[in-house]
């Protein structure tokens, strides 16, 4: 499939949308109800200010502060199985800065034990995909090898965007409270616009918001997911979402989309879900309340 040019964020707009992107981080309430590991952040602390230097013009160039920190990542794991149990594992990560739209880690994980599934129809990886990556230098050894890596572009205050991003922060063994979640996000946009009735459990996933609202068709080939195919349109829904949620020049506008959507869960009654009710539902079937992240 032919590369996606990431959407361009000009300059000038980039401390915009770095805010626009942390009003929406969720709160710790949220990120507890979809099992996101709750505790400080395990990143790195932010590094501190340079000092300044005596001809007033800061930090001279020749004293270097170590690798960039990035503001704000789309991430996305791919996992293979390593047991007779088919134990996921994490075995691959791609990260994508936020304002950029450059990929800045990709890089496949080598487990500790052998790997006993691929899944390779899943998450494209394939003993000879880790044979490539080993010869370019970038298979790691094991999920510590993985957090050294993301660590290295990352602090406490780096804002981390992925789809049902608690499973790629699990994968990772790390805890941070700086998320945006695409599926928690749009979510809450349909949420809002069908009133706080939800279906239970009703999330959207990364295949059907690309194609519905950026207009972009992933995970179409039979080799499997793409990795940085999939943090793109991450990244892109997550922009689509926070940059202008009534304008989208790839197809419905996000607001658009959340009132057909919506229109679809008030049309149909949670009771059809044999009795089981989401957090947005109460006992007796009717409209609960929501922390709504993204108003």
């Amino acid at each position: 499939m032919p590369s996606i040019k990431p959407i361009p964020i000009p300059q000038e707009d980039h401390a915009t949308i770095l805010e626009a992107l942390s009003t929406k981080c969720h709160s710790t309430g949220t990120l507890a109800r979809f099992r996101f590991p709750i505790g400080p952040s395990t990143a790195p602390p932010p590094l501190p200010s340079p000092p300044a230097h005596p001809n007033g013009q800061g930090q001279p160039q020749n004293q270097a502060r170590g690798p960039k920190r990035h503001a704000a990542l789309a991430i996305d794991c791919e996992m293979v199985g390593i047991d007779p149990k088919n134990t996921s594992y994490l075995g691959q990560v791609v990260a994508v800065d936020m304002l950029t739209g450059k990929t800045v880690l990709d890089i496949c994980v080598q487990p500790p034990v052998t790997v006993r599934n691929w899944r390779s129809t899943k998450s494209g990886l394939s003993p000879a995909v880790f044979r490539e990556y080993k010869k370019r230098g970038r298979l790691v050894q094991g999920v510590p090898g993985a957090q050294r890596a993301l660590y290295a572009l990352m602090d406490g205050e780096t804002i981390l965007v992925g789809h049902a991003l608690e499973n790629d922060i699990r994968a990772l063994g790390i805890v941070h409270g700086r998320v945006v979640d695409t599926q928690i996000l749009t979510r809450e946009i349909v949420a809002q616009a069908a009133g706080g009735l939800m279906l239970p459990c009703r999330t959207w996933g990364l295949k059907t918001c690309a194609e519905e609202i950026l207009g972009r068709g992933i995970q179409q080939g039979r080799e499997g997911h793409g990795c940085e195919e999939d943090t793109r349109a991450t990244r892109d829904l997550a922009l689509a979402c926070v940059r202008d949620a009534d304008f989208n020049p790839h197809g419905l506008s996000v607001r658009e989309w959340a009132a057909i959507e919506a229109q679809c869960e008030v049309n149909f009654p949670a009771k059809q879900w044999g009795g089981y009710h989401s957090p947005l539902w109460n006992g007796d079937g009717q409209a609960g309340t929501v922390d709504y992240d993204w108003l």
